[in-house]
Order: structure tokens, then C-alpha cells, then sequence
């Protein structure tokens, strides 16, 4: 008998190939997104120190010119803080479309391999099948030689 070959394996390597892209792609958009929510927290950080800097000179004495430049900085880093979070939940889309794409293209591979499992299940329960009854012709072949043997004797 033959040895077993998949007649749609080229497809499957295909799928997984793509299964493999589209991970690598989602790997890539995470770590951008990452990189803005790291930006935020840098932003976040910096404007809370500068409050703090703030509250605690006012307490202290009144410069006025470093108070303005302060709250002008603090408006521009809220400015960019909110900017961040529009870049944020676009990342986020793309994730979820990615993860979309990711889920469909993994769902095309279990099909095929799920196709492939069965027909090597199939194959090996011909070869099986195919080796019993091989096995049944020798013994039955063995059998009548010796039945004839036997019949000569008599």
C-alpha cells in the first residue's frame, strides 16, 4: 500500500502560513498599542508631577511667570494625554479586527487538519483492513496446503 499523502496538504500549510502572518501581524499591533499606553502613563506621570510642583510652590511663595508656564504645560499634556486615547482606541479596533481575521483564518486550518486526521484515520483503517485480509488469504492458503497434504496420506 501507498504511503499516506494528504491531497490538500499544500492548502493547509497555506492556511498555516497565514495563521502565522496574521499572529505576527497581531503581535505588532499590540506592541504599538502598548507603546501609546506607555506614552499616556509617561504623560500622565509628567503632568501629575507638575501639579504637585505647583500646589507645592504656591504654598510657598507666588512666582508667578513659573505658575503660568506650569498650567500652560499642564493644558498641553491633557491636550496630548486625549490625543493618545484617540490613537488608543484605534488600535484597539485594529486589534479586534485582527483578532477577527486571526480567529477565521484559525478556524480554516482546524477544518483541514480536522480533514486530514480523518483521512489518515481512514488510511490506516484500509491498511489495516487491507493487511488482515492478506494475512486470512496466507492462513487460509497454509490451511488448504496442509488439508491437501493431509488428503494425500489417506
Amino acid at each position: 500500500m501507498k504511503k499516506f499523502s494528504f491531497r490538500l496538504q499544500s492548502i493547509l500549510d497555506l492556511k498555516e502560513q497565514e495563521e502565522e502572518s496574521i499572529k505576527k501581524e497581531l503581535a505588532e499591533l499590540m506592541q504599538q498599542r502598548q507603546r501609546v499606553e506607555d506614552k499616556i502613563n509617561s504623560f500622565k506621570h509628567d503632568k501629575s508631577q507638575i501639579q504637585r510642583n505647583l500646589e507645592e510652590s504656591e504654598e510657598e511663595s507666588v512666582n508667578l511667570i513659573n505658575a503660568l508656564r506650569s498650567r500652560e504645560y499642564i493644558k498641553y499634556l491633557q491636550g496630548m494625554i486625549e490625543d493618545l486615547k484617540l490613537k488608543l482606541e484605534h488600535w484597539d479596533e485594529e486589534i479586534s479586527k485582527c483578532r477577527k481575521k486571526l480567529l477565521a483564518k484559525t478556524k480554516e486550518k482546524k477544518v483541514l487538519a480536522k480533514l486530514k486526521e480523518r483521512k489518515h484515520e481512514e488510511y490506516w483503517k484500509n491498511f489495516l483492513a487491507e493487511e488482515q485480509k492478506l494475512n486470512d488469504e496466507l492462513a487460509t492458503n497454509k490451511f488448504n496446503r496442509k488439508e491437501k497434504s493431509l488428503d494425500g496420506l489417506i
